[in-house]
């Protein structure tokens, strides 16, 4: 049997001309649902003398201002228990979740049920693009408990079809038992500065890295792919091949890196619509290829907390050229200060 090559063949192949339209279709009918669902929003509309109906395409939201995770700590601080930008009904919430946003903050977040099959369809195809299959164990070393990440991301393995390992950021030590009794050719899903430490705690230990069975690893965190220096460093201590993948707290594991190595392909196509800023002034990019610029968000089909334009903080650099994966979504990497084009 041919292995399947896509997740969501679709919408992973469809032509950028044909997701343009389904997007701006679902953006005409997102505006719609947050300006009649949040007294925020209709502010929002209503200061740039603006209504949904003037949507008729995705640029058009260019013309409404940028929201800031700021604006939204700000109203949880002001007594809005999940924000300003709550649209659905508290009995339709089914988890609450939360991201650190700065020393101190905290901000907290809503989720339907339906926001958490899309936030795990857009994992899935994400992580079908790194390869990984539901052969596969995936020891998933991210963060747990109201900072979502690791569960977030469990589900997200979970909806591919691979064994997950629920295991978090802590106990580097145990992890060489736990690994000990675990089949070969095990994932290991987690930052670039937990896969060091346990590369360094081996060879403390005098342990061989490359006896556990990992043979991939799957490395989360902004820049990663930016120090190629470490990333080879990783994969040679540990004999396993590297991809990067791409988290963010308010929705979810959304990118992930093809075999081509030509940066991460966005998953969230239909559901997210991203544009890209000049970050100093907010002004908008040219999307082509090659382009650099600060990410924004929009969430097409968010029901709780939906993002209208949400600045990402993200610099990135864009790529809009075929990928011989096959995969026709842009591709990006992160942009870090010193070793990197300028973002401006």
């Amino acid at each position: 049997m041919t292995e399947r090559q896509f997740w969501n063949e679709e919408i992973e192949t469809m032509a950028p001309a044909a997701l343009r339209r389904l997007e701006a279709k679902r953006l005409k009918t997102f505006v719609e649902y947050i300006y009649k669902a949040s007294p925020y929003y209709k502010w929002v509309f209503d200061q740039a003398d603006m209504a949904p109906g003037d949507i008729k395409k995705t640029d058009d939201i260019g013309d409404l201002p940028l929201m800031e995770k700021s604006d939204l700590l700000r109203a949880q601080r002001d007594g809005a228990f999940i924000g300003l930008n709550q649209c659905a009904l508290f009995e339709k919430i089914v988890r609450l979740s939360g991201t650190e946003s700065g020393a101190g903050n905290f901000l907290r977040m809503a989720w339907t049920q339906n926001d958490i099959d899309v936030q795990n369809e857009m994992g899935a195809r994400a992580l079908w693009t790194m390869g990984c299959r539901p052969a596969h164990l995936v020891v998933n070393c991210t963060r747990y408990g109201l900072n979502a990440n690791g569960m977030m991301i469990q589900q997200a393995v979970e909806t591919a079809g691979a064994t997950a390992v629920a295991y978090g950021d802590g106990g580097v030590r145990d992890l060489f038992d736990l690994l000990n009794g675990m089949m070969r050719d095990v994932i290991l899903l987690g930052t670039p500065g937990y896969a060091s430490l346990l590369a360094d705690l081996a060879q403390d230990e005098g342990l061989g890295l490359k006896a556990f069975g990992l043979r991939r690893g799957f490395l989360i965190g902004q820049g990663a792919r930016a120090m190629p220096g470490d990333r080879r460093e990783l994969q040679d201590q540990f004999g396993m091949e590297t991809r990067d993948v791409y988290h963010v707290p308010e929705l979810g594991l959304y990118s992930g890196e093809c075999g081509q190595g030509e940066g991460l392909h966005f998953g969230g196509g239909g559901h997210i619509l991203v544009q890209l800023i000049h970050p100093s002034s907010g002004q908008s990019a040219t999307w082509e290829d090659g382009a650099c610029g600060e990410m924004v968000y929009t969430t097409l089909t968010r029901q709780a907390c939906p993002l209208l334009r949400l600045r990402s903080g993200q610099h990135v650099q864009i790529f809009t050229e075929p990928c011989a994966c096959g995969r026709t979504s842009f591709r990006f990497r992160s942009l870090v200060p010193g070793h990197n084009h300028r973002t401006d």
